[in-house]
């Protein structure tokens, strides 16, 4: 199966993948959890960056040096293993080694030459060695003209925490579509000065019955039209958008006792929870 075509992301919604293991142990900076949990279960897509379309215009020439520079042949391949599944940059024929292509910036390519492997990406690379089975990883960086290797061990201490991880994230969150704790990170800060009218007489309404009454409701309306979807907080209010399993249509089941009812349900439904922020 080649990378980035429209049945590989189909299948990386059903599987953890070795991207994600860093976003579910919490050390990804680019991504959280709850994001991630939105992609695998909601299919929200995920935008292609500088860094990744940098990386995926280089990779055939830096998987070129690294065979120059090792002596080794790889190609790269798809593996799945459970419900685990693996994107390998290269992997050579008897299965024993496998490099992930780096094509980052100047701090990125030096901290190779320092021997650093960024904690994000060492997880990706123990996630790769327990769905390969290789028995080594290289973790190449590749600036255009220099390549550097870093050669990675399975790490069995590291991958025993990491599986206890993502099986949770598996059958908890994406199983059961459980979703995980929201972090700061899943937060858009506003403070425009309509968010700010609005979240204040909402705030002012919360405090006062009779007002609640006549501007909970529109003040409510009016900050969720101003998220943009989005998760939100301000000095005052945080507002949080989840989504709830749809209800199951009983009527269109002929037998309950041993019916799987997953079939029969209507699509999620958009909830809003708006709280006076007390952070």
């Amino acid at each position: 199966m080649e990378q980035n075509t429209q049945e590989w992301h189909d299948l990386r919604r059903t599987k953890i993948g070795a991207s994600d293991a860093s976003v579910i142990l919490g050390i990804n900076p680019w991504k959280t959890p709850f994001q991630l949990w939105e992609e695998k279960v909601y299919g929200k897509a995920q935008e292609q960056n500088f860094a990744m379309a940098r990386g995926a215009f280089m990779e055939n020439e830096a998987r070129q040096c690294f065979e120059n520079m090792t002596g080794l042949s790889v190609m790269p391949k798809v593996m799945i293993k459970d419900w685990r599944m693996a994107s390998l940059d290269g992997i050579t024929m008897d299965g024993t080694v496998i490099v992930e292509i780096k094509c980052g910036g100047k701090e990125l390519h030096q901290q190779a030459k320092e021997g650093i492997i960024p904690p994000y990406y060492y997880a990706q690379i123990q996630h790769q060695l327990v769905v390969s089975g290789a028995e080594k990883a290289f973790y190449f960086s590749f600036n255009g003209t220099e390549g550097i290797g870093v050669a990675v061990l399975p790490d069995p201490k590291f991958i025993e925490e990491m599986i206890i991880a993502e099986e949770h994230f598996y059958y908890e969150c994406m199983m059961k579509k459980e979703a995980p704790m929201l972090t700061e990170k899943d937060f858009v800060k506003k403070d425009d000065d309509e968010w700010i009218k609005w979240s204040h007489q909402w705030v002012q309404a919360y405090w006062s019955l009779k007002e609640w009454e006549l501007h909970e409701e529109v003040s409510r309306k009016k900050l969720i039209e101003l998220s943009s979807g989005k998760n939100c907080v301000s000095n005052e209010v945080k507002l949080t958008r989840s989504l709830s399993k749809g209800i199951v249509d009983y009527k269109s089941v002929p037998e309950l006792i041993g019916v799987d009812l997953e079939p029969y349900r209507k699509p999620h439904c958009e909830k809003w929870r708006l709280v006076v922020n007390k952070i």
